[in-house]
């Protein structure tokens, strides 16, 4: 499996296969329905909204709309890998990521198949994570090049950050508060906090010998999660009133 996502009322979850499925699960791991989504491996899968509505990305290229049934009510082809997806907190703006370093924004209308598309280039090549802001007006993208941009939803770059000092930036997310802020991670073992506004407020040095792979963000925005290379996973507390970040559990 590629991937595995909550759905907003932490009930369900969608994983995703190699052979072009999707499993949609109970919280308490029964299976309720698996769905023969692509031809390729699926890479991302995210429900969409509060219905049971959800998209999935595949290595074929395809971005597809379905309904809880699984059923495809829109779809994009898009040269070379879907890698990423990530949907706004409003449900109504998708984002896709592809390897040859595009980015595709889907906005949703308020009929299924009612979207509207449009793609730009980023500097990125390979982009390892996405993510959306509180008001859904930002784009963060973090990519094999090491820096994580961000962007309207126009494809206008607001600034970009260098997110680590070797290697690959692993992760990009912002904290879905008001404020942000920005959580970056990369091959350096250092967790970096940003700004709205591109200022970075605070690192901390995670690691010397794991690369830091991935980070999420609570929904109050006071924690933060943080896996390693070597199987680590750090809880971190954001104090926004201090401008600081610390490790509080490994």
């Amino acid at each position: 499996m590629f991937n595995a996502h909550f759905n907003n009322q932490g009930s369900q979850i969608l994983t995703t296969g190699y052979d072009g499925s999707a499993w949609l699960w109970n919280k308490d791991g029964s299976l309720i329905n698996k769905f023969q989504l692509h031809k390729a491996a699926v890479t991302d899968t995210r429900f969409v909204g509060n219905s049971g509505n959800f998209v999935s990305s595949s290595d074929d290229g395809q971005v597809v709309l379905r309904n809880p049934q699984g059923v495809r009510t829109w779809s994009g082809i898009f040269p070379g890998t879907a890698r990423q997806l990530v949907v706004s907190p409003q449900a109504n703006l998708v984002v896709s990521s592809s390897d040859n370093g595009w980015l595709h924004v889907m906005h949703l209308g308020n009929r299924e198949e009612s979207v509207r598309a449009s793609t730009f280039q980023t500097p990125h090549g390979r982009m390892n994570q996405l993510s959306i802001n509180a008001d859904g007006t930002k784009i963060a993208a973090a990519g094999t090049d090491g820096t994580v941009t961000v962007w309207d939803l126009n494809g206008k770059l607001q600034f970009r950050l260098k997110a680590t000092s070797k290697g690959w930036a692993s992760g990009g997310m912002f904290c879905k508060t008001t404020q942000g802020p920005l959580l970056t991670v990369g091959d350096d073992g250092v967790l970096r906090e940003w700004s709205l506004l591109g200022k970075q407020i605070a690192q901390l040095k995670l690691s010397s010998s794991s690369r830091l792979t991935k980070v999420d963000c609570a929904p109050n925005g006071q924690l933060a999660a943080v896996v390693g290379s070597q199987g680590e996973l750090w809880i971190i507390e954001i104090k926004t009133t201090t401008d600081q970040i610390s490790a509080i559990r490994t």
